[in-house]
């Protein structure tokens, strides 16, 4: 039993956590179904769920996670906004996510959100590189949003496809669609009603665990990540092997290595893109992707 998820394109970052999101999603609500995941080789990988009966079977379980997160420790903590935490903060917030009776779900989205003990010059904590959000858009308050406002619809659009970008919810700036530069704008696109997929959105998400945060510097540095907080990079690879959810996290934290290359888990291609944050108040893009590796 397998489920095609041809909304995600594997070459834009939003898509491949969301479709990691849904691998974790899918082993967290029913582990004994061992659900795997694999991608199909292509000028566009598109990935393939083994072990779920249906997309419909599949969305309701999605769906039914999400509402599950309504009070999670890691959204609703003391009624944060944002992640950039003082010491005294941080450490608070990591103890309540980690002692959560919640399926790991604060747990581990916690872990990847901050790195203990990494702080800006201004004491503020560090997160995560992944982290786009700045200004009025603060990352905690989007996840509440998309929690509460995301609909099996939207899911269903998420990994079904085609993306039509017609809800006005908040978005965590992963899709490559993003990455607009003023200068070639007609007006300036800051006052436009910006229309998003918050299926995708949400989804990615909760594929962020699979990318735990280390102390790298000043950096809260995730797997795949590179370069300095205003000039990075991220990489990612996509396989043909099905592989659960544990596997997957273990070869995403291995890194994209030649050993990894040669191993049995049949990775045909790597990804690389920028990282990109502008001047003006720090709201991060990525770039277009380009092909780093091809086992071809």
């Amino acid at each position: 039993m397998s489920v095609d998820l041809d909304g995600l394109d594997g070459r834009n970052p939003m898509a491949y956590f969301a479709a990691l999101g849904t691998l974790l999603v899918a082993d967290r609500m029913d582990p004994a179904a061992r659900v795997s995941l694999a991608w199909r080789a292509g000028p566009i990988p598109r990935p393939v769920l083994h072990g779920v009966s249906s997309l419909e079977s599949l969305v309701e379980q999605l769906d039914g996670d999400r509402r599950a997160w309504v009070d999670a420790v890691a959204l609703h903590f003391e009624n944060l906004d944002e992640v950039k935490l003082d010491a005294a903060t941080q450490r608070r917030y990591l103890r309540a996510c980690r002692a959560a009776n919640d399926g790991g779900r604060s747990a581990g989205l916690a872990a990847a959100l901050v790195a203990e003990g990494v702080f800006a010059g201004t004491g503020d904590g560090k997160p995560t590189d992944l982290h786009f959000s700045a200004g009025q858009q603060r990352f905690l308050s989007i996840a509440r949003d998309l929690s509460e406002k995301a609909t099996a619809e939207d899911l269903v659009e998420c990994l079904a496809g085609p993306w039509t970008y017609s809800r006005p919810l908040k978005t965590f700036g992963w899709d490559v669609s993003d990455d607009r530069i003023y200068a070639l704008s007609v007006s300036n696109p800051a006052k436009d009603t910006k229309l998003t997929v918050p299926g995708a959105d949400w989804l990615a998400l909760m594929g962020l665990p699979a990318f735990p945060v280390v102390s790298a510097g000043a950096s809260a540095a995730p797997p795949g990540s590179g370069g300095t907080w205003k000039r990075g990079t991220f990489t990612w690879g996509v396989w043909s092997e099905s592989l659960d959810a544990a596997s997957m996290r273990a070869v995403i934290a291995a890194g994209w290595t030649a050993e990894v290359r040669r191993s049995r888990v049949g990775l045909f291609r790597e990804f690389q893109c920028a990282i990109r944050r502008s001047e003006q108040g720090g709201y991060g893009s990525f770039g277009p992707a380009a092909v780093l590796w091809d086992c071809g």
